[in-house]
């Protein structure tokens, strides 16, 4: 094992990295007196302001391993004071493991804690191995708060029977948390200058925001992804596939609005016309914004219940905004998002005219009764028992 120099505290990056390592090795030989020796040397404080995620985390897991919950308090407590520096997301996985049992509002809380909010160490809030670790360890009471999340799972249950394909009969849609929902509306309106947000807002409470709208209202469609569907070029059959989408959505789907630029009533004669003879409620964009932000914020607007009629996937705007908020709360809304759109935009063929078929369900986590059912990267679901 490799010696370490304890003559002096000076710790300098190769010392903290040989420190890391060494505490890994003596944890796994269970070496409990050398690493209470090496933490008497250099002083818990000083070793946690080393700002190493390694060796922290080493820390960490040695006092979890003792039961030490002061010191576990202490650490976790220190680090919070650090500037721009959190626990791992790993850390937090097992501290939640630690207090399942010992003290279930201590992991509910700290399970709250890393699902909210991202923090300098950590890519994204939850990924696939994540909730294996969770189902690993039985946490089901925590791996509840997660229904409607758009979260898959590499874990194979022992029991075949636990793994299926026939849940669409009891499978539903879920739509996106108020909270995502009110984040990501916060985040296009930041976008947008007050004179176009309240000319919005006015026209959602003349044309949109009654009872009688919102029950029919279905589809949002995309027009200038339908006049522009023909090589990239808006041609003579440009207004005619535009017709047939608003029919066609009009019939299979439901009550739709069209979202168009205003240029196009002015470059395409009779357009207008066409659209008052076809009954259509229809907004008209303003230029120097890009038709899409506003695509969005309708879809926002009826709560992510409508469909999305296009062939666009929407990927630079929602890259842009998940650029923007990247380290800040939102970013985990975004990567919900991504998974809501996708799931509620619906693509069009004119050529063979017809629309692609809505999802009858979500791959989202659910809940139905006492059973947990987590979408599994196979394509089936995992069934657990709450």
């Amino acid at each position: 094992m490799e010696q370490i120099d304890f003559t002096n505290n000076n710790l300098d990056c190769r010392k903290i990295n040989q420190l890391s390592f060494l505490f890994h090795k003596l944890l796994s030989l269970n070496n409990i007196s050398l690493i209470e020796q090496i933490i008497e040397h250099f002083s818990l404080d000083i070793l946690i302001n080393t700002y190493h995620n390694g060796l922290i985390s080493n820390l960490l897991q040695f006092y979890i391993s003792l039961s030490n919950n002061l010191i576990i308090n202490q650490i976790v407590s220190n680090v919070e004071l650090l500037d721009n520096f959190q626990l791992m997301k790993r850390d937090y996985l097992n501290l939640i493991k630690y207090y399942y049992i010992l003290d279930f509002d201590k992991a509910e809380y700290i399970f709250n804690k890393i699902l909210t909010k991202t923090n300098y160490n950590t890519e994204s809030i939850f990924q696939s191995k994540d909730i294996n670790f969770m189902i690993e360890h039985n946490m089901t009471k925590l791996l509840v708060k997660l229904v409607g999340l758009f979260i898959e799972t590499s874990y194979n249950l022992i029991l075949t029977n636990n793994l299926t394909n026939n849940l669409t009969n009891n499978l539903i849609t879920y739509y996106s948390s108020e909270s995502i929902i009110i984040d990501i509306l916060d985040s296009i309106e930041s976008e947008l200058p007050l004179n176009i947000k309240t000319n919005l807002e006015t026209f959602w409470n003349l044309h949109m925001n009654t009872q009688k709208f919102v029950s029919d209202f279905k589809a949002i469609i995309d027009g200038g992804n339908v006049l522009y569907c023909r090589k990239g070029s808006i041609n003579n059959n440009s207004v005619k596939d535009l017709v047939n989408v608003i029919n066609m959505v009009s019939t299979t789907i439901g009550k739709p609005i069209l979202i168009i630029h205003k240029r196009h009533i002015k470059n395409i004669p009779n357009l207008l016309h066409t659209l008052k003879c076809l009954n259509i409620t229809y907004y008209l964009t303003p230029y120097n914004i890009n038709d899409d932000i506003f695509i969005l914020w309708f879809f926002l607007k009826t709560k992510t219940k409508s469909f999305i009629i296009s062939n666009d996937k929407y990927r630079d705007h929602i890259y842009k905004f998940e650029t923007d908020k990247k380290k800040h709360n939102s970013d985990f809304n975004w990567s919900q998002f991504k998974h809501i759109i996708s799931q509620q935009t619906l693509e069009y063929n004119i050529t063979k005219q017809y629309i692609s078929s809505q999802l009858t369900f979500s791959r989202c986590i659910q809940s139905i009764n006492d059973t947990l059912y987590i979408p599994h990267i196979n394509g089936h679901f995992i069934k657990v028992l709450l």
